[in-house]
Formats: C-alpha cells, sequence, structure tokens
C-alpha cells in the first residue's frame, strides 16, 4: 500500500465511528473505548463489523485517569469500585453519567504505542 494512500481511523465510541463504512479494506480503526465497562458493546458495535469489513481493528480503553469522571467524583465512589452495579441503574442512568456524562483526555505518552502499532500495521498491509 502506498504511504500516501494509509489511512487510520481514530474515534471515540459513537455514532462518528460509523464512517468505517467508508474505509478501504485493510486499514485500522483504533476505537477509544470511555470508562463504562462496556468494552465487551464497544467490540460488538464496532469491532466485530470492522472484522467483517476486512479492516483492522485496535481497541484501547482509556483508564480512570482519563476520564473527567475523576473530577466529578471521589476515587471511592462506586462509579470506580462497583461498575457492574451502575449498570443496573439502567440505560438513562448510563447514557447520562458515563456516556454523555464525560470527557476523555487522552494520555499520549500511553497511547503513542497504540498510534504507533496502527501505523506499523497500516504500511504492512
Amino acid at each position: 500500500m502506498d504511504v500516501a494512500n494509509d489511512i487510520t481511523q481514530v474515534g471515540v465510541h459513537g455514532a462518528g465511528l460509523t464512517n468505517m463504512m467508508f474505509l478501504p479494506p485493510g486499514v485500522t480503526m483504533v476505537q477509544i473505548v470511555p470508562w463504562s465497562g462496556h468494552r465487551w458493546l464497544a467490540r460488538m458495535d464496532f469491532g466485530d463489523p470492522v472484522d467483517a469489513m476486512g479492516l483492522r481493528y485496535i481497541q484501547y480503553e482509556i483508564g480512570v485517569h482519563d476520564s473527567t469522571l475523576k473530577d466529578k467524583y471521589p476515587r471511592d465512589h462506586e462509579i470506580f469500585t462497583i461498575l457492574t452495579a451502575l449498570h443496573k441503574k439502567g440505560f438513562k442512568f448510563m447514557r447520562h453519567t458515563l456516556l454523555n456524562g464525560q470527557d476523555i483526555t487522552i494520555d499520549l505518552n500511553c497511547f503513542r504505542a497504540v498510534l504507533l502499532r496502527a501505523l506499523r500495521d497500516d504500511l504492512t498491509q
């Protein structure tokens, strides 16, 4: 693949990642998964379809230190300690608190390895 044509899509879990349907086969999509305990759902929503489309997939799950939730709740709050209990509060609560209620600030020192892997994957195609 010509370096000028290499494409890697990087995005936070959400509707914007549906742009993957316009990616050519063989490129890499990186999904950033917010703090939520929904790594399986993120994989099902975007990772599985990416595999079926002939794309490569990398899932980057943020830690508490990458979420603005750390500024809204004390570190011993159940949102950090018993995340599965929060899931039982229902979709409305989950959407408000974990999906719409947090921003992500990526630690670029940690994320650098993910970006290099995506670039390496694209260059070896």
